[in-house]
């Protein structure tokens, strides 16, 4: 029987994956959103019908089930439609749960605070390299496939699980992948020793035949966490050396430069390895894939051709090209350590380039509670633009104390150079400030991918 969904919400990147998962698998899928912009097109080539606007009427008549997204208020109009009709509604992670816990192969649920996304969608290049024919559901689109979703008949299923809300206690896959803990979502979880408990809650969610993979660096405290599952340390810069169990990656033994190999248990499995990708951030994520990726049995050879021609995800430190002499990179950071990592990765690939940042907040709550950060990360540019907050789930008026001009004035506290920018401007305003050899960075969670192509078409 074809099930017939509705998700509301369905802008945000998990729910649009789930969309064009639950179609591929032969379900029925409508959508709603308030802003649906460029994913409604990408949805409606998959078959997805989306509705702009929330509106009792968009529910189909023949819905059985609703999907809603985390952001979605109780007094949403759909929603209470759904509940007046007596139809089963789920939150995005209890209907990925679902299919995780109905997998009847081995389900991989990639965690933490950053990386997450790139780590998945790796794994997956790796096991396709392998022969395999995996499964899965990534919040960002894999520029292999062009898509964030695959649908296989093999017994891989990767997940992003994310930590938000406590989204990943939903899934319970048989192998679980902790790549970092790091101080976020605290409006979630309180404080950061609560963002720690939650991961730990997600490792105690493994059954006892199955595989937890950590940052050798929490060895200690997953001990104290009473996890059931094989605990599998990765230490991705060969910080502790080559002896003892796990995984370590580390510069080859030849003297080719950039070389690479992975260790296990201090014999190398996969030498002569190289790193598609710039960045430490990239060698963290490249490790935690290969390491699963041995585990469930990939072959060296694959493991270490998709670590060279791995393209990446969109919106993760994402090359859009050269234009008029500018180079322009679109990323997602919108956290001081992301904010920190792609900036550094760009330091080091542009050496004496000047290096502008476009920066787009994301939510006041994190604007107010990291600004310190921000301000200190963002100063390391030549220029900083700063543009309007993406309030996504609060209201600004509740913020009122808070703002991207205080943003631009830390900044300049640390005397670096900053301005504030209006994102609708940013097309007309900043080619005349961007000179041939330029590097800009285009982050944030928001609408600055967008503004990043309109500027690209600007440059043209």
């Amino acid at each position: 029987m074809v099930r017939k969904m509705h998700l509301i919400g369905i802008g945000g990147c998990g729910m649009q994956g789930l969309a064009c998962f639950l179609q591929a698998r032969g379900a029925r899928v409508t959508g709603s959103d308030l802003s649906p912009g460029v994913a409604a097109e990408r949805l409606r080539r998959e078959g997805v019908r989306v509705l702009a606007g929330h509106a009792a009427e968009n529910l189909p008549v023949d819905a059985d089930s609703v999907v809603i997204s985390r952001a979605i208020p109780a007094d949403n109009a759909e929603w209470a439609e759904a509940r007046r009709r007596g139809l089963r509604v789920e939150t995005y992670s209890q209907a990925l749960g679902r299919l995780v816990r109905g997998h009847r192969g081995t389900a991989i649920g990639v965690a933490g605070t950053h990386g997450k996304t790139t780590t998945s969608a790796w794994l997956t290049h790796m096991l396709l390299l392998g022969g395999r024919d995996p499964s899965c559901i990534v919040g960002g689109v894999l520029r292999d496939l062009d898509a964030s979703v695959r649908v296989g008949r093999g017994g891989e299923f990767v997940v992003e699980a994310c930590e938000f809300g406590g989204s990943f206690l939903d899934l319970r896959p048989a192998i679980g992948v902790i790549l970092n803990v790091g101080d976020d979502h605290q409006e979630c979880y309180g404080t950061r020793e609560g963002v720690r408990q939650a991961f730990g809650r997600f490792a105690r969610t493994l059954p006892a035949a199955g595989l937890l993979v950590i940052p050798w660096q929490l060895q200690e405290e997953v001990g104290r966490w009473g996890v059931q599952a094989r605990v599998l340390p990765v230490d991705p810069a060969g910080e502790r050396g080559t002896g003892g169990e796990g995984y370590v990656l580390r510069p080859g033994r030849t003297e080719v430069s950039g070389e690479l190999e992975l260790l296990r248990d201090g014999e190398p499995v996969v030498p002569a390895l190289r790193c598609g990708l710039s960045g430490r951030f990239s060698l963290a994520n490249l490790a935690f894939a290969a390491a699963v990726a041995c585990e469930v049995g990939v072959a060296p050879a694959a493991i270490r051709e998709s670590a060279a021609s791995f393209r990446g995800v969109r919106r993760r430190y994402e090359n859009l090209g050269t234009f008029r002499g500018v180079t322009v990179i679109d990323d997602y950071a919108h956290h001081p350590a992301e904010v920190e990592a792609v900036v550094s990765a760009a330091r080091v690939q542009f050496a004496e380039r000047r290096l502008h940042v476009l920066f787009e907040p994301h939510q006041y709550r994190r604007l107010k509670e990291y600004l310190p950060d921000f301000a200190r990360e963002l100063s390391a540019a030549d220029q900083v633009f700063i543009t309007d907050v993406f309030a996504a789930r609060e209201r600004p008026e509740d913020w009122r104390g808070i703002g991207p001009e205080d943003l631009v004035e830390a900044i300049r506290g640390r005397r670096g150079q900053a301005r504030f920018v209006s994102l609708e401007n940013v097309p007309e305003l900043l080619p005349g400030g961007l000179e041939s050899g330029d590097v800009l960075l285009a982050l944030g969670a928001g609408r600055s991918s967008e503004v990043a192509h309109a500027l690209v078409r600007a440059l043209h």
